[in-house]
């Protein structure tokens, strides 16, 4: 049987006590690649470096892997998901329901007219007997005895108090369901409030994404590396509600700052690209600056 079924992959996390740089050059050392294409490695959240590799051998390259401080993982592609369960979307056509709900229901309005003709009936008969306290609580008509139903509106006392009961209990419940909700309005609020302010940023840094494109393709077209927003043809100033401004400097690196109010900070942060030149392709690095990590685009997140 064909054992060949393990994948190798390296994360973007690497050891507290690691140094993103040393890391990067034991990788380039390892698989004897420029340590430009290690620095992208180590940017993406999961690359897979080996494949449909025998478990003794992808164990050996995950052990060489880790001693350079960076993360790896092994994958067993043999592992078979549960099987999804079938549920038809149609009833079985050999059932079909009784319609014993409307007969039963037609019975108990027979003989429940029937009972109360009987004790209208009987009420009648034996009217001299009525007394003033068996007067029904809900319409006022006179009852056989105060624990009696009326026979005009069907109410009992002991039942209507039941009834008032479970009404208050019912309310009680909706207070404390409402109350309960409000509780975890003010609980989750923060949560919220973080998230919400998290997606404005990283909506806001497109602008810079964009900024970062014109540039490379400015190099690639011209074989000249700007040294400031003029000399790729971009507008001195470039901001939104998010950025307070984005800066070419000596060597197109590209400096972006964002606006401390959005940040909710004292003071603004910054976030840098650094473009490198990598067999005809312009690469950026966007590790640097002081942006916190939470505000970071994927690609930019600094390892931890």
């Amino acid at each position: 049987m064909d054992d060949n079924n393990y994948q190798v992959i390296i994360t973007n996390s690497i050891g507290t006590d690691q140094d993103t740089e040393t890391v990067i050059a034991k990788l380039a050392a390892l698989f004897k690649i420029d340590t430009a294409k290690a620095a992208r490695i180590m940017q993406q959240s999961r690359t897979v470096i080996k494949d449909n590799l025998d478990e003794a051998t992808a164990k050996k390259y995950c052990l060489a892997i880790q001693k350079t401080g960076a993360h790896c993982e092994l994958i067993d592609k043999s592992a078979e998901p549960l099987p999804e369960l079938s549920i038809p979307d149609q009833p079985r056509p050999d059932i079909e329901p009784k319609p014993f709900i409307q007969t039963a229901r037609k019975s108990a309005d027979k003989q429940q007219s029937l009972s109360l003709e009987a004790r209208d009936e009987q009420s009648l008969k034996n009217l001299d007997q009525f007394t003033a306290q068996g007067f029904c609580a809900e319409c006022g008509t006179i009852k056989e005895s105060a624990d009696s139903i009326c026979i005009h509106c069907g109410l009992r006392d002991d039942l209507a108090n039941q009834t008032k009961t479970t009404i208050k209990k019912a309310l009680l419940a909706s207070v404390a369901a409402a109350v309960l909700f409000v509780i975890l309005g003010f609980a989750l609020k923060p949560f919220y409030l973080q998230y919400t302010q998290k997606t404005k940023i990283q909506d806001g840094l497109q602008l810079a994404i964009e900024t970062r494109n014109r540039v490379t393709t400015f190099i690639l077209d011209t074989n000249f590396w700007p040294n400031q927003n003029i000399d790729a043809g971009l507008p001195k100033s470039i901001q939104n509600e998010i950025i307070e401004s984005i800066k070419v400097s000596e060597n197109a690196v590209i400096t972006v700052i964002i606006r401390a109010e959005a940040l909710g900070s004292s003071q603004s942060q910054d976030l840098i690209f650094t473009p490198r030149l990598f067999k005809d392709k312009i690469t950026w690095n966007c590790l640097k600056g002081s942006l916190s990590n939470k505000f970071r685009p994927d690609a930019c997140k600094v390892p931890e």
